[in-house]
């Protein structure tokens, strides 16, 4: 798992938290059917944290994106007064 900047995101973060809580999403399933249920505890506490970095990685990529569409329609905007 990599170090997130969330001021800075890109989308293959995004996707590795994807491809790690699907893991996570297998083993609780797997180790549920073994009876395993302090690790299934773990596994479901890693999932929820998991969760909710993905949540903040979304927003933050939602965030980045408006905010480039806004600065690049500013620049436009201020390009056709200079012309």
């Amino acid at each position: 798992m990599t170090i997130i900047n969330y001021d800075n995101p890109i989308k293959k973060q995004l996707l590795e938290l994807m491809n790690h809580e699907a893991i996570i999403v297998q083993l609780i399933e797997v180790l549920s059917k073994s009876g395993d249920r302090k690790e299934v505890r773990l596994l479901n506490i890693e999932k929820r944290l998991t969760k909710n970095r993905r949540i903040c990685l979304q927003k933050a990529l939602e965030h980045k994106e408006i905010a480039v569409s806004w600065t690049n329609s500013l620049l436009h905007t201020n390009k056709n007064k200079l012309a």
